[in-house]
């Protein structure tokens, strides 16, 4: 990773922490451990991206080595290779990482939740602990977040010259790609931080979220590379539910984005490179 002249390395270093810690010991009580031994925590999020394309995982793109920072996380820290996700929606799934409970309990069900600032509960939590609490990146919870600082992306967020919302200063524009602007703030905070205290920082990237839009200096990555397509590409079988698919199959036209023709409003065949007509929506 490098934006604005940091490299991996100048990030850490900036955190103040190794690398160790940025994975969550386990069954860690932040608020029985002595201050001066309390880690930073930083826990990175990215929107939609599949574990096929994540390096570290050895599936068909392994190869292609797309992802060297992430793999390399994997390899100094931990793997997980047998995990599930309660909700797989957006929102639902945000608010189930805030709260540590099932959608039938926080109620978010679906993309048009909403999670009420009292109960987002790792925040509170790690407040209690003593912990400097941030997110910056995309929130996509329709609230303000309860944390100490925010800068978030609102609704979807676009993917250039993006807006956010900063506490203590509403809305704020900046220039150039979205990733690019949000670890620009993620580094700012770490440098502008209460140095006496540990700090929770949620950093939520908007990418890989369809619509997609890369920064120029990657218009030529694995331009003369073939991407090998999955089996299944073109030839769904029977795979999904009745609830993705319908009775008869009714619902596949609907349910879904797809790069061919198959989703009548969310089709890369039809839409591609063309602006994103997501639903505009608050924090």
């Amino acid at each position: 990773m490098k934006t604005s002249g940091y490299t991996r390395r100048d990030f850490v270093k900036a955190m103040g922490v190794g690398m160790a810690s940025l994975v969550v010991p386990k069954c860690i009580n932040a608020a029985q451990q002595p201050k001066h031994k309390r880690p930073n925590i930083l826990f990175v999020m990215s929107d939609d991206h599949c574990s096929q394309a994540i390096g570290a995982y050895g599936s068909r793109l392994a190869k292609l080595n797309p992802t060297p920072t992430i793999d390399s996380l994997a390899k100094e820290g931990i793997l997980l290779e047998n995990c599930f996700c309660t909700n797989s929606i957006c929102t639902p799934s945000r608010a189930c990482i805030m709260t540590g409970q099932y959608s039938a309990v926080n109620g978010v069900y679906d993309l048009g939740g909403k999670l009420q600032p009292e109960y987002q509960y790792l925040a509170i939590e790690m407040k209690k602990a003593g912990y400097q609490t941030a997110v910056i990146g995309k929130w996509h919870l329709k609230t303000e977040p309860n944390f100490d600082y925010y800068k978030v992306l609102p609704g979807q967020g676009s993917y250039m010259n993006p807006t956010f919302k900063e506490k203590g200063k509403g809305t704020v524009k900046m220039k150039g790609h979205s990733s690019d602007c949000i670890t620009d703030s993620v580094l700012d905070y770490i440098k502008s931080r209460d140095k006496t205290k540990p700090f929770f920082l949620k950093y939520h990237f908007k990418a890989p979220h369809d619509m997609f839009q890369n920064a120029p200096r990657y218009e030529s990555y694995l331009v003369d590379v073939e991407i090998p397509e999955p089996e299944s590409l073109w030839d769904n079988r029977n795979n999904g539910s009745i609830a993705t698919r319908g009775h008869k199959d009714e619902l596949l036209r609907y349910i879904g984005t797809s790069i061919g023709r198959r989703n009548i409003r969310r089709n890369y065949t039809k839409n591609w490179a063309k602006p994103c007509s997501c639903t505009k929506v608050a924090l």
